[in-house]
């Protein structure tokens, strides 16, 4: 039977295994070392978009009810593209796991100072020069 987690039993969670950047969707690799280096617990993630388990580029963490806050903060800090932040319960066996942490990013962009994202108008202001 498969672990479940929810907030009564978040001490008594299995470690965190290490992560193997190689194998994440590159397109939120560099999301996911940053929330991550900076202690936040990430089970699941994908860049998003067509054949993608996800729509959109999306997180998914552990945490108590402070930890989605902490993490919002963390992804502001280093410039992520955050769209939406939520908690949110699956159904397994018929039965409410959770609540997890989950963090949607714009589509067209991870991070404003990587280089997968440039500003329409820091573009046009360097075009016009």
């Amino acid at each position: 039977m498969a672990y479940k987690a929810n907030l009564w039993d978040m001490a008594t969670m299995p470690p965190t295994l290490p992560i193997d950047l190689e194998r994440l969707d590159a397109g939120i690799r560099s999301t996911v070392e940053i929330l991550a280096s900076n202690g936040v617990e990430t089970f699941e993630s994908c860049e998003g978009g067509k054949g993608h388990a996800f729509h959109v580029p999306t997180v998914r963490f552990h945490g108590n009810h402070a930890e989605g806050f902490r993490a919002l903060a963390i992804a502001l800090q280093h410039g992520l593209r955050v769209c939406e932040l939520r908690r949110y319960y699956s159904i397994e066996d018929g039965e409410p796991v959770g609540p997890r942490w989950e963090m949607t990013f714009l589509e067209e962009a991870i991070s404003l100072r990587g280089s997968a994202w440039r500003s329409p108008d820091i573009v046009a202001s360097r075009q016009s020069r």
